[in-house]
């Protein structure tokens, strides 16, 4: 469905693995990528982080997606990596940051210095 650099990619550094997405994260390419990061869990690692930096906009369906991710990795932490201010407040108005804790950087979210 995209024609450019995927809209998810993940890796895994030490035991943690992280997902780039980028983009925009709404109801139109949802399920595309709810199944890429579903299918790509690695179940051996200890935290997921979801870094956020370069995506452009998330809708209600875009974070329904975190929290469907969240659910399947139940008992594993997960992170949300997130920079920009306007985004950051629609995952505030949402209280997602009662549900995970959001960082400016996945080197903060490995290290778990929250700032907010």
């Amino acid at each position: 469905m995209t024609t450019q650099k995927e809209i998810v990619e993940q890796k895994v550094v030490e035991h943690v693995q992280i997902y780039s997405l980028q983009g925009k994260i709404q109801y139109a390419n949802s399920d595309e990528i709810k199944h890429k990061m579903l299918e790509n869990v690695n179940e051996k690692v200890m935290e997921y982080i979801i870094d956020l930096r370069s995506v452009t906009v998330i809708d209600s369906t875009g974070m329904g997606i975190l929290l469907t991710f969240l659910k399947a990795v139940e008992g594993k932490k997960m992170s949300i990596v997130i920079e920009d201010p306007f985004l950051l407040e629609l995952l505030l108005i949402a209280k997602l940051n009662q549900v995970f804790p959001i960082y400016n950087t996945v080197e903060e979210a490995m290290a778990g210095e929250e700032e907010e």
